[in-house]
């Protein structure tokens, strides 16, 4: 027990694991083990149980686990309040939180209320697929707000890391099995299903507006409209 309290001092931040040695050559993670067996199976002293508890002695570190992975979730969370952990991600350094939340996806219908309702109070995205899709279509109004001219182009990464016009085109391909209310929330905001027609659409109107401006010529060979634009290119094709 003493040698516990010691540990614990220079890792107040974890418990022994199962056959974890503390100090060298003495078996502190089995001794451990050994008192949670002994409450299950014989009458464990009174006193002895009372000082464990004393230190908050997980007796049950499954549960202790979860608590703390969940912990750690939330702390992610407060860290990057975009997202959510990739299945191999590590959070903190060496502690596989992004495999704890899939374990927690396939084990959904056999879990605990209270814990479900944790999770649930957080916005866990227990269909991460869902998830991400809604994610995306978010990062996309976004940028139509900042880019209000234009849509992504096929590699556009918004915000950087995310591949966003990649995730355009792969809407345009599956769109005739797209479930429709994610269509109709693409067409709610005027999504371009054909970009080469949006294209060809976008630049009559600029070639509209360009004569309005100059109407005694046409755009020469190179010339842009709007700046940026190659309006003469568009022409000439």
């Amino acid at each position: 027990f003493e040698h516990l309290k010691r540990f614990r001092a220079v890792h107040p931040d974890r418990w022994p694991k199962g056959t974890e040695e503390y100090p060298a050559a003495n078996r502190l993670g089995s001794w451990c083990i050994t008192q949670r067996l002994m409450l299950r199976r014989v009458p464990y002293p009174a006193d002895r149980k009372a000082k464990l508890d004393a230190i908050s002695f997980p007796w049950d570190p499954l549960e202790d686990l979860w608590a703390e992975q969940f912990q750690y979730l939330n702390a992610f969370r407060v860290e990057y309040p975009d997202r959510w952990p990739s299945a191999q991600e590590e959070f903190p350094p060496g502690n596989k939180l992004g495999q704890w939340c899939t374990n927690l996806r396939h084990v959904k219908r056999n879990f605990p209320a209270d814990r479900r309702s944790k999770l649930n109070a957080i916005s866990f995205p227990w269909d991460p697929l869902k998830s991400n899709w809604m994610e995306q279509i978010d990062y996309l109004k976004r940028f139509r707000k900042e880019h209000a001219d234009r849509w992504p182009t096929a590699t556009e990464e918004f915000p950087p890391g995310n591949n966003l016009g990649i995730w355009c085109d792969h809407q345009r391909k599956l769109r005739s099995r797209l479930p429709n209310d994610r269509r109709s929330e693409l067409d709610t905001i005027s999504f371009p299903w054909d970009p080469s027609e949006s294209t060809w659409t976008k630049q009559f109107e600029y070639l509209k507006q360009f004569r309005e401006d100059h109407p005694d010529r046409w755009p020469i060979g190179k010339e842009e409209y709007p700046s940026g634009n190659r309006l003469g290119s568009w022409c000439i094709s």
